[in-house]
């Protein structure tokens, strides 16, 4: 009789089933993982919004705290969150040696854009409004966390 002779690697009906395996797998990954991004995305943008409304919010008490309505724009300028535009009269900033004519900066246009990463807020353009009304209340409304 003749003695079996080792065998050395993968036969292809094993190779195969392995690539079936890894398939399977990515197919499945794959799915969860962009929702995590998205999950992400939509953490980040309304981080931004929160940060924003503080921004606008800090922005009144120093500078217009006596207007009864504002409305404030924002865009990214890098990775830095500014304001781009608002809806008060420049007046001199409180404490501050120069104007707010920096806030004006091409209004219309740079105002307008949208910087969200989502898609759940792809599109729209960050606002923050501060109303005051004749009580002393102020009621601050943010485009993106108020639906």
């Amino acid at each position: 009789m003749k003695k079996s002779e080792n065998k050395k690697g993968f036969t292809l009906a094993e190779l195969l089933i392995v690539l079936a395996i890894i398939a399977v797998l990515t197919a499945i990954a794959v799915p969860v993982f962009s929702l995590q991004l998205e999950k992400a995305r939509v953490a980040v943008d309304e981080a931004n919004a929160r940060s924003a409304t503080s921004m606008a919010q800090a922005h009144y008490l120093m500078t217009h705290s006596n207007e009864k309505s504002i409305t404030y724009y924002f865009r990214m300028n890098g990775n830095n969150l500014e304001i781009a535009y608002h809806t008060a009269p420049p007046s001199p900033s409180a404490g501050y040696a120069q104007d707010e004519s920096g806030c004006k900066l091409e209004a219309s246009v740079q105002a307008q854009e949208s910087f969200a990463e989502s898609d759940k807020y792809s599109g729209e353009p960050l606002t923050v409004t501060i109303t005051a009304d004749g009580s002393g209340k102020t009621v601050i409304s943010n485009s993106w966390l108020d639906d």
